[in-house]
């Protein structure tokens, strides 16, 4: 089932997360294509993928409380700003 999620239905939702992230992006007055979107996501999730890999150790090492919570808010903080930042670069107008 986790191979499942990981491989077949993950890359689906990533997909239509970017192209929600386009619309709004579109809809705010922004210059770009699809391709623009969907690569600001999947950047996002490689820069921040050692952070993910810092919560998942806390997960295991150290297991619930606010050690991974704080773990989680990092990640998530460091993810959005990427995405973010990569939306806002790629829709930008020339």
């Amino acid at each position: 089932g986790a191979l499942l999620g990981i491989v077949f239905i993950a890359p689906l939702l990533l997909y239509a997360l970017a192209w929600a992230a386009h619309l709004a992006a579109r809809l705010l007055g922004g210059q770009g294509s699809g391709y623009n979107a969907r690569l600001a996501l999947f950047w996002a999730f490689l820069a921040a993928s050692p952070l993910m890999l810092l919560n998942g150790l806390t997960a295991g090492f150290i297991g619930p409380g606010a050690e991974l919570t704080l773990a989680g808010i990092l990640w998530l903080a460091v993810f959005l700003w990427f995405w973010i930042s990569g939306m806002i670069e790629a829709y930008r107008q020339a």
